[in-house]
């Protein structure tokens, strides 16, 4: 990810602005070791559970529904993260995080690793919710269906106390240009947040009834 961003041509102007030349393998590795540390104050500070998930993990749990996750986060700041978001009402039944398969997202590998925790490995079983594109790639390479999440998530960037704090029609453009930028990823379905995700369960419930298969298939 760092990588990625330093190869922004706008951030990469700068810091060839700033250091006369383009940046290295050690500088990245340098900035990595920078991150973690922040990166572990945030998950403390900003650990808060979207508004409606503790109801959905709840829901989910007496519908004998599993949860698996795959993330980029590595196991090291999983540690952190996983005993806050226990706390609040969400646990996952399974999961796979950056460093724990060969490949990362888009490839499916995580996602055939928590098939393989549950014991579970139809795809057409497994409905995979993302706010990236890697992920959502990643649910279409592993065959099963996919659900965009446009407003609690990367495609809008903005927390609920920022978004709430925008005039209504500031506000509602940043929410249609975040559900544009899901749809081009071309999901199955696209929703707000991941509390909106039973109907969207319901209904793909109704298209297996009729022998139906995600689009990208």
């Amino acid at each position: 990810h760092i990588n990625a961003l330093l190869n922004l041509p706008e951030i990469q102007s700068q810091w060839m602005r700033i250091h006369g030349g383009s940046h290295t393998s050690a500088d990245v590795d340098r900035l990595l070791e920078i991150f973690v540390p922040m990166n572990k104050v945030s998950i403390r500070e900003c650990g808060q559970l979207i508004p409606g998930i503790a109801e959905l993990t709840k829901t989910l749990r007496e519908r004998q529904i599993k949860i698996g996750s795959t993330t980029g986060y590595t196991k090291e700041l999983l540690d952190i993260l996983l005993p806050i978001a226990k706390e609040q009402g969400y646990q996952a039944d399974a999961l796979s995080y950056s460093g724990d398969t060969p490949l990362g997202r888009p490839s499916p590998q995580m996602m055939h690793k928590c098939a393989e925790q549950l014991g579970l490995f139809n795809p057409l079983s497994f409905i995979k919710v993302d706010d990236t594109l890697p992920g959502i790639e990643e649910g279409k390479a592993f065959g099963c269906w996919t659900v965009g999440v446009a407003v609690s998530g990367n495609a809008l960037g903005l927390s609920l106390e920022e978004l709430n704090a925008l005039p209504k029609e500031e506000s509602e453009n940043l929410k249609n240009l975040a559900r544009m930028k899901m749809q081009e990823m071309q999901p199955d379905y696209v929703i707000d947040s991941v509390a909106d995700l039973m109907p969207i369960i319901d209904q793909i419930n109704r298209r297996l009834d009729l022998g139906e298969k995600p689009n990208s298939l």
